[in-house]
């Protein structure tokens, strides 16, 4: 195998395949590595090495004209990697025999990756929810892991790799002293026979951006979705400290707004109103039931929806301390606490198993019935890590969209799913939307935060499922009543713990700490632009007028999927964005740092329809002169402005 093209060429020796264009070598790849093992303990997103004591046989190769096949004995099993490639692609297939009586390895280091220059950018796809990154490659430490989607941009060019969508046996990745080791994981009993690990693709261009866009693209999710509701959301607010009255009261406030009124459709009570994860009954907060809250909440013209944590167990349910078959094991066979998370644990739900596949499709099908039909599912990924199913043939994954496809089962085909902590690596399809950042909150530093998450995934929504940025909040020093703190936290940590994190409680029980009004104005524009989904969770009561004139004017634009002007790989978040509808283009501008800032646009990066010498400002009405080959605008810190230009 030796394609050579404008792109890239590949040469291999007996161990090595080596990713060039010209005279540069970009990329050496170590085939059927097998040198290591590693685990993945909490809060999983490191790995730690470990050395594999198992013995593997020499490698062994056979070349053709159009590929390249690698095997090797690993004890008794036999591995196969064979590399294809073409002008600008190389796919990578692996399989493993695994014979009669032998046992699985767990996980496999199938590849190692050198030759990524120190100072080259590379996005990774981390462990918890919405959490991508941009970072020079020698800023990874030893054991950072990526998962499933590897974005590397170097000076001269760029390599995407990435597994096959849908695949059984996503990679993982982690960075072990300049090189990247990429494992798969493999079920605990997979069984004699022949495992198919699915398609590896590592793809070349001069953008990694246009290569994820392009991603994106081709695996996009036909028919589009259904549309987005408009929702109020419980949680940020309020937290789990909630109940009935305050439901409907927040119902009742948004039904007094005539905006609000034809704009919102949907009124999700998030975690709080459950006895306890497992035991999906009301809390006390909730004396008639959720089935006479989702009645009220639709007298009111509104539709009812429901947080769940779906696969999760409470210790103290009853069913677990019954039968402990209900959950998935650890190695010595007892429940699996992989969850924990702001002073809870839990269990993870054995789907696998008919009471349990049986459980989670009667839950999602009775409140389905009662009247909800909007679910929000929480703290997905924690499956992931359980050691064993009942059902040791399959992968984490292929248990995690299993869960999915029961609960769409449950919920209905119309029923609009968002998933939240959902590991990418699940892959399209599975669910409407998808929170692709952390828990905002009304701080300027969790907005700047997310801002980031929000940059360096745009390039799904539309595509994969519709973006979720989390809430659009506006409560602030400038735009809601002082009477009350503008934040809670819900849970604090224990006395040992609070000095490393006092000044962060300080801080967010400050009100001088709270978003100002232009601070909450650049979040409301960011989450117009990018046109994923809108969800309210302030205390609609204690908005004044300027906290409700932003999510009014937000919630009565018109949008569509919206990105970045600028280069993900460049500066983050991006201060530049752009939003095309049929016949306006919105032109974001945004400082996001502490000083006042000129932000420069080059008009050649508007669409030629949209070059008049006049914008609209979205926020005033006022026309702004943006004559010249530039347009420049001046923001004070932490402020922005959008401009609104005419098609033709």
């Amino acid at each position: 195998m030796n394609k050579i093209s404008n792109h890239l060429s590949v040469k291999e020796n007996l161990k090595k395949i080596k990713v060039s264009s010209g005279t540069k070598k970009y990329l050496e790849i170590n085939t059927l590595s097998l040198q290591s093992d590693f685990t993945l303990p909490p809060y999983y997103d490191t790995l730690v090495e470990k050395t594999n004591s198992l013995k593997c046989g020499p490698l062994k190769k056979k070349s053709g004209n159009e590929s390249c096949i690698f095997s090797r004995m690993y004890e008794k099993s036999e591995l196969t990697q064979r590399f294809c490639s073409d002008a600008s692609e190389i796919t990578i297939e692996t399989s493993m025999y695994i014979p009669k009586g032998e046992i699985s390895p767990g996980n496999l280091n199938i590849l190692t990756i050198a030759g990524i220059s120190p100072e080259a950018k590379i996005l990774a796809v981390t462990h918890s929810m919405g959490s991508l990154r941009v970072m020079r490659a020698d800023d990874f430490k030893d054991g950072e892991i990526a998962r499933n989607i590897f974005a590397v941009q170097e000076k001269e060019k760029a390599f995407l790799i990435h597994s096959e969508i849908g695949s059984a046996y996503p990679f993982v990745m982690g960075a072990f002293n300049g090189t990247w080791r990429m494992f798969v994981s493999l079920p605990s009993a997979p069984g004699t026979g022949t495992l198919i690990f699915g398609k590896i693709y590592i793809k070349s261009g001069v953008s990694a951006q246009v290569l994820l866009e392009k991603l994106a693209e081709d695996s996009a999710v036909k028919p589009r979705f259904k549309k987005a509701p408009r929702c109020w959301n419980s949680w940020d607010c309020y937290h789990s400290a909630v109940s009935a009255d305050i439901i409907l009261e927040n119902a009742r406030q948004i039904r007094a707004n005539k905006v609000l009124k034809k704009n919102i459709d949907t009124i999700v009570i998030d975690m709080g109103w459950e006895t306890r994860f497992g035991e999906w009954e009301a809390d006390p907060n909730f004396p008639n039931g959720m089935k006479h809250l989702a009645v009220e909440i639709k007298k009111l013209g509104f539709r009812a929806g429901l947080w769940f944590a779906p696969v999760i167990i409470d210790p103290e349910c009853n069913f677990i301390q019954e039968n402990y078959n209900w959950a998935a094991l650890n190695r010595y066979g007892f429940p699996d606490r992989t969850y924990e998370c702001c002073g809870l644990f839990g269990y993870i739900l054995d789907i696998t198993r008919k009471e349990g596949e049986k459980y989670l499709y009667d839950l999602f099908r009775n409140f389905r019935l009662i009247g909800y039909d909007y679910f929000k599912l929480d703290f997905l990924r924690y499956l992931m890590y359980a050691h064993r199913f009942s059902n040791e043939k399959k992968t984490s994954i292929e248990i995690m969209r299993k869960s999915l496809e029961i609960i769409r089962k449950g919920a209905g085909e119309d029923a609009f799913i968002l998933g939240c902590n959902l590991p990418f690596e699940t892959g399209p399809g599975y669910c409407d939307a998808c929170r692709v950042s952390s828990d905002v909150a009304v701080f300027w530093d969790s907005v700047k935060k997310n801002a980031e998450s929000i940059s360096l995934t745009y390039f799904w929504n539309g595509k994969w499922w519709i973006n979720d940025p989390d809430f659009l909040v506006v409560r602030g020093k400038d735009t809601a009543d002082k009477k009350i703190p503008y934040y809670s936290l819900w849970w604090f940590e224990q006395d040992h713990r609070f000095d490393a994190c006092a000044e962060y409680y300080k801080k967010r029980h400050s009100p001088e700490s709270a978003l100002s009004y232009d601070e909450a104005k650049t979040h409301t524009s960011l989450e117009v632009l990018l046109g994923g989904t809108i969800v309210l969770s302030d205390h609609m009561a204690r908005l004044n007028k300027k906290g409700l004139g932003l999510i009014e004017k937000a919630l009565t634009s018109e949008t569509a999927p919206g990105k970045p002007l600028t280069n993900i790989f460049g500066e983050l978040p991006s201060p530049l964005w752009i939003q095309e509808l049929a016949d306006i283009v919105r032109v974001g501008f945004f400082n996001w740092t502490d000083r006042e800032k000129k932000i420069v646009l080059s008009r050649k990066k508007l669409p030629a329809v949209c070059r008049q010498n006049t914008a609209v400002n979205f926020w005033t009405g006022r026309h702004v002169k943006t004559a010249g080959e530039h347009i420049t605008v001046t923001l004070k810190a932490h402020a922005s402005e959008v401009l609104v230009f005419d098609k033709g």
